[in-house]
Formats: C-alpha cells, sequence, structure tokens
C-alpha cells in the first residue's frame, strides 16, 4: 500500500511530466533567440495584368479554421495587411465563374467572415473554397517577421511585382533594393521555441529525479 505522501508525490510529478512535455507546442509563438518583431508592410504593382480576374486580399486563420478577413477591388498601392495570432494573407485572383461561386456563398448564411466564425463548423465554407487547387494565389504576406535584436530596422517594407497567374498560381516577384530586408517568405514567427524545449526537458528530468526519491523514501521506512 502507497503511502499518502508517495501517492500526492506520484500525483504532483505526473502533472510535471505533463506540463512539460505539453508546454513547448503551446507556446510555440515564443521568440527565437537574438531576433525581434519589426512589422511588415506590403506594396503591389502589376494588378492590370490580371485584367481577366477579379484580385483579392484574404487572411485565414489556422487556429479557427476560419475565413477571418476579405477584401476585394485590390489595385497596385499599398495592402493592407491584417495582423492577428497565426493570421496569413494572401492575393487570389478569381476567374468570373469563380467569383459567381463566391457570391453565392456569401449571400447564403455567410454574408461576411463575421458570420462564417460564429457558424462553429470545423471548416468554414469560405476557407475551403480558398483553398482549392484551382483558385490562384500567391505566397504569404505576412504581418510581422523577426531581425535580429542588433538590427535598426523599425519596419519592413516589401514591394511585390505581379507577374501573372501561371499552374493555378498567382505569381509575385519581389522588386529587389527598394526598401526592407532580404527576409525570404517563411513564417518566421513560428520558429521552434529551442529555449521552452529544454526548459520542459529540464522539468521532465526533476520530475523524474523527485519520483526516484519519493519511492526510495517509501522504501528506506522501517
Amino acid at each position: 500500500m502507497k503511502s499518502p505522501r508517495l501517492r500526492l508525490g506520484l500525483v504532483t510529478c505526473s502533472l510535471a511530466l505533463i506540463a512539460g512535455l505539453t508546454g513547448a507546442p503551446a507556446l510555440a509563438d515564443v521568440m527565437p533567440p537574438g531576433q525581434r518583431y519589426v512589422p511588415v508592410e506590403h506594396r503591389v504593382t502589376g494588378v492590370a495584368k490580371l485584367k481577366d480576374y477579379a484580385v483579392y486580399l484574404v487572411t485565414t486563420s489556422d487556429r479557427t479554421q476560419r475565413v477571418e478577413a476579405l477584401t476585394a477591388g485590390i489595385q497596385d498601392g499599398p495592402l493592407k495587411v491584417p495582423s492577428g495570432y497565426r493570421y496569413t494573407s494572401y492575393l487570389v485572383a478569381l476567374t468570373p465563374s469563380q467569383v459567381k461561386t463566391l457570391d453565392g456563398l456569401r449571400k447564403g448564411a455567410w454574408k461576411d467572415p463575421e458570420d462564417e466564425r460564429t457558424e462553429g463548423r470545423e471548416k468554414g465554407p469560405l476557407l475551403t473554397f480558398f483553398r482549392r487547387d484551382d483558385v490562384a494565389a500567391s505566397p504569404p504576406l505576412h504581418y510581422r517577421d523577426t531581425v535580429p535584436t542588433t538590427s535598426p530596422l523599425k519596419s519592413i517594407v516589401n514591394d511585390w511585382q505581379i507577374e501573372g497567374v501561371k499552374d493555378h498560381k498567382l505569381v509575385l516577384v519581389k522588386i529587389p533594393g527598394r526598401s526592407g530586408s532580404d527576409a525570404g517568405p517563411e513564417r518566421r514567427e513560428d520558429a521552434w521555441p529551442w529555449p521552452m524545449l529544454a526548459t520542459s526537458a529540464a522539468s521532465v528530468l526533476l520530475a523524474v529525479f523527485a519520483l526516484g526519491s519519493l519511492r526510495r523514501r517509501s522504501y528506506d521506512k522501517p
């Protein structure tokens, strides 16, 4: 029969083990060492090359599995990319028939993205539509990026040139030598948090050590 102290220790150690193993993924947005976030601005030119398409700026959320914002009638100039946790924004070029399908979806129960979020479905119909293989989408346009803590940059400005639609993709080319940084399109804010992993590993080792110590004490009792 285990003593009350040993049972309490087992419960405590189990909780520590769970916290250590699950803490890192839950905090996957931890800042990489030696880096800091700066906002990113985007400017686009060449929309006229898409004369047979309607161009939208779409913002989705991996957390809610919904379309969080949808802006139609994109023209050359700055893009107002929404900011939010696990948000991803991109341009899409829709054919006339695709616009008709989208309008049909928005005239139903989902007249705007807010209606879609409150519907509570596993994946909203607007998100399903924009993730179709035949919808021409650009690479992600992130609202923030990381720079070294020693960098003087307070923001990044990316200038993009639209080249057209190829293989159901909206082709964007970054204009070099204008402004901003050379950061690529990777989602820098989702970098794996090595410091948090180290902390979690230490928590697990501490829990194992405490559990072994409690067991030894229980055996040593007269």
